[in-house]
């Protein structure tokens, strides 16, 4: 018998189902039952290509806030890492869209999956990472994943809002 929950729908975005069906793999029970309250959300999930590119660049910047974050210091490995993996997946879109363009193509298939891939893998790996150490009740996933639902066409005030609310607080200059 299969799980029907691990299936892709039609209608989720690919994004956020390979992000989820990952998490639903390395998360205790208690956490995967939090996540089956986003089920409806997620299968309505499916947007544009640039948006499933954008929810895959978010993924990229969570992971590299969490390592960032002052109680995660020691993960100081991770935050090289993830960033080298950002770092080389832009150079590849780079190379891509300059190729296209100089040829009048679209962006190539492959380099948009390999980013996507990377950053969703690299976002995943920080968040057992982090729960190995810490417990998942450290990894803020509930905020990707809202993050990303949020990320929508014409939704750049939500993406604005969601990352506000994920930086850390600065203090004044009173």
């Amino acid at each position: 018998m299969t799980d029907d929950r691990s299936t892709p729908s039609e209608t989720a975005c690919p994004i956020i189902s390979e992000l989820t069906d990952q998490l639903r793999r390395a998360m205790p029970a208690s956490e995967v039952e939090k996540l089956l309250a986003y089920d409806s959300q997620i299968a309505a999930s499916k947007q544009t290509k640039n948006i499933e590119l954008r929810r895959a660049l978010a993924c990229a910047h969570w992971a590299l806030r969490l390592v960032g974050q002052p109680e995660h210091g020691h993960f100081g490995h991770l935050i090289t890492e993830a960033r080298e993996i950002v770092e080389e997946s832009y150079q590849t879109i780079r190379a891509a869209g300059t190729a296209a363009a100089s040829a009048r193509y679209a962006l190539p298939a492959s380099a948009r999956l390999m980013a996507r891939a990377a950053w969703v893998d690299e976002a995943v790996r920080v968040a057992k990472a982090v729960a190995q150490q810490s417990g998942w009740q450290e990894v803020p996933w509930e905020d990707l994943l809202q993050e990303l639902l949020a990320i929508r066409q014409n939704g750049d005030a939500a993406i604005g809002a969601a990352q506000n609310a994920a930086e850390p607080e600065k203090p004044s200059r009173a």
